[in-house]
């Protein structure tokens, strides 16, 4: 089945900075442990064969090893509550690369599907203030990163990853993960805003 999407992302993990994956498509370790954190994507307009995909948020929250590129990922998908049930499975198919796409790069490093759950989704990006609450499981802030004196927010381009381009440097000022058996505090921690428009 052929689908496109066009809309924002927001993605951001644990790394204390900007993070080794973006500057080195997957082979360097991040900073911890474990790599946890989630992409966001709010769909501003998209479809999938006949069914209308705009106005839909997915997010998939990612627990993976140091070394993301070995796999072993372990992923769980959240549908804002206003998807009907095919449109959950349809974003979650192009968020876990099973529908092909940008993301179908990532989907063989997946060794864990955490399931599908929906929850009452909003995501806000306006003015270099970005924010994506799911209800009960997500609550996220994060901010342009724009230095003193400078014009605009400082960004990455050329990034081997499905993103942009350009990436703007986005930290979260907050975020908190409760879902999928996880309990992440990821404030002040890497986070990247990005336009999107993705096909297959």
């Amino acid at each position: 089945m052929s689908w496109s999407l066009t809309g924002r992302a927001i993605e951001h993990c644990n790394c204390d900075s900007v993070c080794p994956c973006f500057t080195s498509a997957l082979a360097q370790k991040g900073d911890y442990e474990r790599c946890r954190g989630f992409i966001g994507i709010h769909v501003d307009e998209g479809s999938a064969g006949d069914t209308d995909l705009s106005g839909r948020t997915v997010v998939v929250v990612i627990d993976a090893p140091p070394q993301m590129a070995e796999g072993g990922w372990a992923v769980g998908v959240i549908v804002d509550d206003g998807a009907t049930d095919e449109q959950a499975e349809l974003l979650s198919g192009i968020m876990t690369g099973t529908a092909g796409g940008p993301m179908e790069a990532f989907g063989p490093l997946i060794g864990t599907h955490l399931g599908i759950e929906k929850a009452a989704v909003e995501f806000v990006s306006d003015n270099g203030a970005h924010s994506l609450q799911a209800q009960g499981k997500i609550d996220a802030e994060f901010a342009d990163m724009v230095h003193e004196d400078a014009d605009a927010p400082v960004q990455l381009i050329g990034a081997a990853l499905p993103f942009g381009p350009p990436v703007t440097i986005s930290p979260p000022t907050k975020s908190l993960i409760s879902a999928f058996g996880l309990d992440i505090d990821n404030s002040g921690r890497h986070g990247t805003t990005s336009a999107v428009s993705w096909s297959s």
